[in-house]
């Protein structure tokens, strides 16, 4: 399981075009997309950005991101991957993932940061976390039967039906929040690749 929408190592500040000038409705489209992707869902085709702009809050006083972003990251709540990371997904059963190119600027909204970059879009799912063999996932939603995923959960905290071993290789479950699978195969790829740290992963049981 992938947890990197919940690492603050791995989250940067980043705006695309319709949310820094848009008129408010483009502005609403825009949110709406970015928190329903954050839950796995794909954007919109005509909502899909294909530009991402570095942002500060004007009383941050955190110097201006100049340097390569990590090899996965969530900025702005858009999941970003490398071209090296996407090169490997790619070699995989991604369900309906898709990789669109985006290009990410500096705060001058002209000079490209380095490396080059693919907006990773899920459309993957699988019903196959099991809550009540997951006594030790953390954030429980209680009522709402959502699951919340952190950085505070453990190796082997959440666990999953035989289920999860077929079919897409990365995949959401609709009770996770901020939190996406994994197959095993996909991950020692990434890590014979060595592109695997910033996917801040944990260990799921497979029951």
């Amino acid at each position: 399981m992938s947890v990197v929408s919940a690492d603050l190592d791995l989250l940067f500040g980043f705006r695309t075009e319709a949310l820094l000038d848009g008129p408010p409705e483009a502005k609403e489209k825009m949110l709406d997309a970015i928190r329903k992707h954050e839950a796995g869902h794909p954007f919109p085709q005509d909502v899909v950005p294909d530009t991402l702009f570095a942002w500060r809050a004007p009383h941050d006083s955190s110097k201006p991101l100049t340097r390569k972003l990590p090899h996965l990251s969530s900025c702005g709540g858009v999941l970003v991957a490398t071209s090296e990371a996407a090169d490997v997904l790619r070699r995989f059963d991604l369900g309906g993932c898709k990789l669109h190119p985006i290009e990410v600027l500096m705060e001058d909204r002209r000079t490209p940061l380095p490396g080059s970059y693919f907006l990773l879009d899920f459309d993957s799912w699988k019903d196959v976390f099991l809550p009540d063999q997951s006594p030790g996932f953390p954030n429980r939603g209680g009522a709402s039967g959502m699951w919340m995923a952190s950085v505070r959960a453990k190796d082997d905290a959440a666990a999953l039906s035989a289920a999860a071993l077929d079919g897409a290789d990365i995949w959401w479950n609709a009770r996770i929040w901020r939190g996406f699978f994994l197959s095993d195969r996909l991950v020692q790829a990434l890590r014979t690749a060595k592109l695997d740290k910033p996917f801040s992963l944990r260990r799921c049981r497979i029951l």
